[in-house]
Formats: C-alpha cells, structure tokens, sequence
C-alpha cells in the first residue's frame, strides 16, 4: 500500500495541478481532505 501511494499521490497532484490554476497551495488544502478522511476512519475503525 505504501509503494501504491507513492504512485498514485504524485500522479493525482499532476492531474488537479492544471485544474487549480498551477496554484500549489490550493493543490496542498486539497490533500487535506482525503489525508483527514483516511485518518479518521482509522481512528473509527479502531474503536
């Protein structure tokens, strides 16, 4: 899983680069979302 993130975050970023205007710090607030979903499953599907 960790060498399929390393695959698919790099091209996922190349992909919303062009729809967000080249602008990185939208492109970083974007990763927040799926980054807080996934922790917050795990932290669900601990308890």
């Amino acid at each position: 899983m960790d060498t399929l993130g390393a695959i698919v975050g790099p091209a996922t970023a190349l992909l919303l680069l062009p729809l967000v205007g080249h602008h990185h710090p939208a492109l970083f607030a974007l990763t927040l979302i799926p980054g807080w979903l996934g922790s917050n499953a795990v932290l669900f599907w601990r308890a």
